[in-house]
């Protein structure tokens, strides 16, 4: 998929990078432990992507594995302590999304549960992803993207603080905005224009960087899930897609609230139903949309976990190297935002001075 190539490619400069460590700890009184670590193995068994292959040269195949607990790209730990089992995920993002992660607990609990997974057609899924790149509906997408994001007349970030090259990410720093107050009106809005939370944000942080960057214009790249069907819910993968979103407020009319959200609605739509081709990721466009701002739908702890059939304790632990310039995670269920930058490029109070034009823009979209 194109995220995993990208990310393929990045891993001969930098191996461990894109690197997700997540640790499951339970009360060894509360969980049968042989039973568990053979939930383990059923789950990644049934899902394709933990049995592929990388060649030197980037060829992907499938090759079941023997010790399905260990690859190239992931690995499964126990360790048991008198009184807990912690079970360790390392896991490169070149298998999978954050939306796997989810997948991938909810089929061990599943399985210890003994209830059946549904099936991962991943491979199938790449098979028919290669030919889709051969036919004029890939074509035809790569061409709407041309047309409508070939010239650069936009900003795709709030002006970095440093001389910093855009590519020497540094040590990554995060500020995080609670705006679980203003959820009820928040959700109204959403609805009407049928937007996602994380949808109207990015509205905001488009809105948000035409100030700080005193522009009529701003693009950014928001996360789509990628799964469009039952069946694709059920792969494990980077299926995701990095769309590309572009606002205007040129003139006196663009400035009313309903005219952006509808604006908003429509960039959506379009740049949703042409993500076949991966526009955002191919060079040479990847030069300025590497550097842009991406928001992300994201999830907390508790819905990473929620199919657990016994309590759980979950530890995620922190990156310490930047992967952007700058993220904005959006957590939708407790509306809580995320900046996630890297900060040999903006310093903490350019960052606080650009959240709070954010929320400035919330506030007076649903007011």
């Amino acid at each position: 998929m194109p995220f995993s190539r990208l990310i393929w490619e990045q891993m001969q400069y930098i191996p461990e990078i894109y690197h997700d460590k997540i640790s499951l700890i339970f009360d060894r009184s509360t969980i049968d432990v042989s039973r568990l670590q053979g939930s383990v193995e059923i789950a990644l068994r049934n899902h394709p992507v933990f049995s592929m292959m990388i060649t030197e040269q980037g060829e992907q195949y499938y090759q079941p594995s023997e010790n399905i607990l260990k690859g190239k790209f992931h690995s499964v730990e126990y360790q048991l302590a008198e009184n807990k089992l912690t079970m360790s995920f390392d896991v490169s993002r070149i298998l999978g999304d954050s939306f796997s992660f989810r997948l991938l607990f909810q089929d061990i609990f599943r399985a210890y549960k003994g209830k059946p997974l549904f099936e991962d057609n991943y491979l199938e899924f790449l098979k028919q992803y290669e030919q889709l790149k051969t036919t004029p509906p890939y074509e035809e997408d790569r061409q709407w993207y041309e047309e409508n994001f070939g010239e650069v007349a936009y900003s795709v970030r709030p002006n970095v603080d440093t001389d910093q090259p855009l590519s020497q990410f540094g040590e990554e720093a995060t500020l995080i905005d609670d705006l679980a107050e203003l959820k009820p009106l928040f959700q109204h809005v959403c609805d009407q224009y049928k937007l996602s939370v994380s949808q109207f944000i990015s509205l905001c942080v488009t809105l948000s960087i035409m100030d700080y960057n005193d522009t009529d214009s701003a693009a950014l790249t928001w996360a789509y899930l990628g799964r469009e069907s039952m069946e694709e819910m059920a792969i494990f993968g980077s299926l995701h897609r990095d769309v590309p979103i572009q606002i205007r407020r040129g003139g006196a009319v663009c400035l009313q609230k309903q005219d952006l959200l509808k604006q908003i609605q429509t960039q959506f739509t379009q740049s949703i139903a042409h993500s076949l081709y991966p526009y955002t990721l191919l060079a040479p466009q990847n030069q300025i949309w590497n550097y842009a701002v991406n928001v992300l739908t994201s999830i907390t702890e508790d819905r990473l976990t929620q199919y657990a059939p016994i309590p759980v304790q979950l530890d995620i632990e922190e990156r310490r190297q930047a992967m952007s310039l700058l993220d904005v995670d959006v957590y939708e269920d407790d509306l809580v935002i995320a900046y996630r930058y890297s900060a040999s490029h903006y310093k903490p109070e350019s960052i606080r001075r650009f959240a709070d034009l954010v929320r400035k823009y919330v506030e007076w979209l649903i007011d």
